[in-house]
């Protein structure tokens, strides 16, 4: 047998408990928040149950990764480059500002 299933759409990142009920199970207590403390057996009397977690995360959330090495030379003038991804689109150069500790980058 094969079980595909939808989740719906969440508006925050987390875990989320699912439960798959085999038969009836005439309990109002027979929902997926008995998986978060494995009392689905006594919640949903008279039916097989199955749970399991979905780890839901925001990938709207914005990134920065460096592709260039975390070091260099002890003076300075190093070039740095770095990916970014889901930042907001910029109309200009000046909408954005890197900051070195306490200085402000070129």
């Amino acid at each position: 047998a094969q079980v595909v299933l939808t989740s719906p759409p969440h508006t925050s990142a987390g875990v989320m408990h699912g439960l798959v009920v085999f038969g009836a199970s005439s309990s109002s207590s027979c929902v997926a928040a008995c998986c978060e403390t494995a009392a689905c057996a006594a919640a949903c009397p008279g039916a097989q149950t199955v749970c399991f977690s979905l780890l839901l995360y925001d990938d709207r959330v914005p990134i920065a990764t460096a592709k260039s090495p975390l070091s260099g030379p002890e003076i300075g003038g190093a070039f740095i480059l770095v990916s970014i991804a889901n930042f907001p689109q910029l109309s200009s150069g000046n909408d954005a500002e890197v900051m070195f500790g306490e200085e402000a980058g070129r």
